[in-house]
């Protein structure tokens, strides 16, 4: 796939003035969303996504530092402060429908991604109470019977019910008893807290799994405590550095499939992996938690995913359905995929980059949108369970990363 000449510079001219018409203000009024004591960059330009998303906030913020942006960054990185101090966790979004779950743990990698922009040492070090509470959250709230981590949620009973009726009913099959439906409900906000809901990657059994994004984020955050730790001058990097490693053997034990030679979810009630490719299986390659065997395999797996329009969430099952299932072509998928192979030294990383851009940049010439999801087979806006929603987001924030990653302007 090729860059159609004069494509690219209309969207990040949209970019860049988006990033201003996107920023909100947050009062104490402000329901259904919770206070914020800084502005914030929104999911969208419109209203149709005015809150801050907590996964989505990460990749939106490797951009804004790109565009100069910096105290925007900052603001929404202390912003996720703020929730994490008053709540003991960082909420997926602020909507007040977002406080019973979390998503991906990435905060330690906001922090890092500043730091290294500004090199401002006393920032960094107010930093890390905040940082080592939200890893607490995880390690205290969010552990598997084989002392690896999995999602979850915080949700009541009544919280569940009000999730089957407002999220799940017209998108997922409900079971004929309300009581198995409950309990269903509970899977599902578990998998929310993945960040892709809905994937065919746990089955409808999100509890039961220990997810490999997951557990490869949590080792990254030990990593950059531990390089925290030791830029600060504190003497205790040798813990964080520690419990990486025990991570590690982990993962290997539990996560590694050899029979398909990647890093899967693994089923911790039936004791195999997950039956469903999927592409965070990139993610350890991301954080060098594979050797160079495992990533070659890895790479040699999950090349079937490589669509036209990019890389697809995971392979064609049976039971389809999901919106995080093929042919769909996310942002942060495309993050992992790109990153994971420039790692390793793959030529391939730039092509992924390349699909990923030109499709945005087609897409955006005729709707003068950017959209949440992609179709992969033919670049339109995506679907499966509910239509595209026209963001800014993670997809601004990997198409800015991409283009100044591979010149592609």
């Amino acid at each position: 796939m090729s860059l159609a000449p004069g494509t690219v510079a209309p969207v990040l001219d949209y970019i860049r003035d988006g990033w201003i018409r996107s920023v909100r203000r947050s009062g104490h009024d402000d329901y259904p969303r919770v206070f914020l004591p800084n502005n914030y960059t929104a999911q969208s330009i419109s209203n149709q996504s005015p809150e801050l998303r907590y996964w989505s906030a990460s990749f939106a913020n490797k951009a804004l530092l790109l565009d100069g942006l910096v105290q925007v960054a900052i603001a929404n990185a202390e912003n996720l402060f703020y929730l994490v101090n008053r709540l003991g966790f960082v909420p997926g979004s602020s909507e007040i429908t977002g406080l019973t779950r979390s998503e991906p743990p990435c905060l330690a990698l906001v922090v890092r991604e500043i730091f290294e922009h500004t090199k401002d040492i006393e920032w960094l070090r107010s930093s890390f109470g905040s940082l080592r509470r939200e890893y607490d959250f995880w390690m205290s709230q969010r552990v598997s019977t084989v002392e690896l981590n999995r999602y979850g949620h915080n949700a009541s009973r009544r919280e569940l019910e009000q999730f089957r009726l407002a999220v799940l009913a017209g998108r997922i099959e409900q079971p004929p008893d309300d009581e198995d439906f409950v309990s269903a409900a509970g899977h599902y906000l578990a998998e929310t807290e993945s960040g892709q809901d809905f994937t065919p990657r746990f089955e409808g059994r999100c509890l039961d799994y220990v997810p490999v994004d997951l557990n490869s984020y949590l080792y990254g955050y030990e990593k950059t405590l531990a390089f925290m730790a030791r830029e600060l001058g504190m003497s205790n990097d040798d813990e964080w550095e520690h419990a990486a490693e025990n991570r590690l053997l982990l993962m290997r034990r539990y996560l590694w499939d050899e029979s398909r030679g990647i890093f899967c979810d693994y089923d911790a009630v039936n004791d195999c992996h997950s039956p469903v490719l999927s592409a965070v299986s990139f993610l350890p390659l991301c954080f060098g938690i594979a050797t160079t065997t495992e990533a070659r395999a890895t790479i040699r797996t999950l090349r079937p995913l490589l669509l036209e329009h990019g890389v697809a969430s995971c392979e064609l099952v049976e039971t389809g359905g999901r919106q995080w299932g093929y042919p769909n072509v996310w942002a942060p998928i495309q993050r992992m995929a790109v990153t994971a192979l420039k790692a390793y030294s793959d030529p391939t990383a730039e092509e992924v980059a390349l699909r990923f851009v030109a499709t945005v940049s087609t897409e955006f010439g005729r709707s003068g949108n950017l959209w949440d999801k992609y179709n992969g087979l033919t670049g339109a806006p995506g679907g499966i369970e509910r239509p595209a929603i026209p963001i800014l987001g993670w997809t601004a924030g990997v198409f800015r990363a991409f283009v100044e990653e591979f010149s592609l302007a």
